[in-house]
């Protein structure tokens, strides 16, 4: 989707660069976690399954946002630790894709 100051697309593994940048900047770190993403090959890996498995598994997942100041990452996650049914998850997720889908162009 793109709108006059953002874009929210799919991760693709060209993206792979962006991400081991940001999973192992300090404040990853800090406040999510180490996940064991340092080399391009393991970021590629990453994107295939969080990115564009998770999407065509669960029908949500991560995106890739960006705008004139940079690029970011932005989604919903399922965890296994966390008590939230899928189908929930699910429903969450069609509420925002409708939100985004009114955004003006």
């Amino acid at each position: 989707m793109n709108t006059q100051r953002l874009v929210l697309r799919h991760g693709l593994l060209s993206d792979a660069s962006f991400i081991l940048s940001l999973l192992n900047q300090p404040s990853f770190y800090r406040y999510i976690a180490d996940k064991g993403i340092y080399t391009k090959q393991q970021a590629e890996d990453y994107l295939q399954k969080t990115f564009i498995d998770g999407h065509q598994q669960q029908g949500f997942g991560p995106y890739i946002v960006a705008n004139k100041q940079g690029i970011a990452m932005v989604g919903l996650f399922q965890r296994e630790a966390l008590a939230v049914p899928t189908k929930r998850l699910q429903n969450y997720y069609m509420r925002i894709k409708v939100s985004l889908a009114t955004l003006p162009r």
